[in-house]
């Protein structure tokens, strides 16, 4: 806490939203998770909730005397008049839920969102599908190196960061890790060291921020069974350098061959060069021979042990 308030930016409150996810009336929340877990995600927000398929987001927010669920207008179920709607009023509409089917009113409504969501996007792998895909693969932490995905979409000041990351050091804390994905042709490309750089720089700027709130973010998201108690670990304090910190491009789709790559790696990575701890991270339909390991080049990268 400072000064009475406080410095976490995304929390649950203990004694009310976590009780009621853990055993209360949002329970169908987290047992529609379970089920779906490969491409549904549950993310906390400042005491409230966003509920993620395919990149879109359904608000969770508590109200006086219930919970309000919210999106996109496009995404309304058509037997739902209007946005919001509350969690009872969900029960109430989806009383004669498909129990063959479904194992809850909620998840017949999610249900119709997510086909709603499928509908909308028609076929398109957007960044925000591969935001999704790298945090689902990504959930628990195992030796030194290894990465679990703890929030996506942080906003802090004039940061937009995809996904933050919390790293195993070989002293068993955690240390962040800044990701910035950028997906096919993506324009922004040019400039994306530098982008990467400025949010490395907010992360330092307000390290005590960050730490307190991951810190609560990771413990909640234990408790609540969305994260493995593996990942259970110690935020590491402010370390000495922003080199510590380390920055990850990853190219999701990406045409190696494209100029604005080009430009990127040969202008803004050169500017920055090694005063920061930034790497790229190459996930692309090009086939090109620089990627490609033989043999001994895959036993000298101990890829077997990975």
């Amino acid at each position: 806490m400072r000064n009475g308030d406080r410095i976490e930016f995304r929390y649950l409150e203990e004694d009310s939203f976590l009780k009621d996810l853990k055993e209360g009336e949002l329970k169908p929340i987290l047992d529609f998770e379970k089920n779906y877990r490969d491409s549904f995600l549950i993310e906390i927000r400042k005491n409230y909730l966003d509920l993620y398929f395919l990149g879109h987001a359904i608000k969770v927010e508590r109200t006086n005397s219930d919970y309000n669920l919210s999106s996109a207008q496009v995404f309304r179920p058509d037997r739902v008049g209007k946005w919001p709607i509350s969690f009872h009023d969900i029960k109430e509409k989806y009383k004669d839920y498909e129990k063959n089917k479904y194992k809850s009113e909620f998840e017949e409504f999610m249900s119709e969102i997510m086909f709603k969501i499928i509908r909308h996007k028609k076929g398109d792998i957007s960044e925000g599908v591969s935001e999704m895909n790298h945090y689902i693969d990504n959930r628990i932490i195992y030796k030194p190196g290894d990465i679990v995905v703890i929030d996506r979409q942080v906003t802090h000041g004039r940061a937009r960061i995809d996904l933050l990351g919390l790293k195993k050091m070989n002293n068993g804390k955690l240390s962040f890790v800044v990701f910035e994905l950028k997906n096919k042709e993506n324009k922004d490309i040019e400039e994306v060291f530098s982008q990467i750089k400025e949010y490395i720089d907010i992360l330092w700027e307000h390290y005590e921020e960050f730490q307190q709130t991951y810190k609560q973010v990771l413990e909640q998201k234990i408790k609540l069974g969305l994260l493995d108690r593996r990942n259970r670990k110690e935020i590491a304090d402010k370390p000495l350098s922003k080199q510590e910190i380390e920055g990850i491009i990853v190219l999701d789709n990406y045409n190696l061959r494209s100029i604005r790559l080009k430009s990127a790696l040969e202008k803004d990575w050169a500017n920055i060069h090694d005063s920061y701890n930034i790497k790229l991270f190459l996930k692309t339909n090009t086939f090109d021979d620089n990627f490609f390991w033989n043999y001994e080049e895959a036993r000298k990268k101990n890829i077997w042990n990975l």
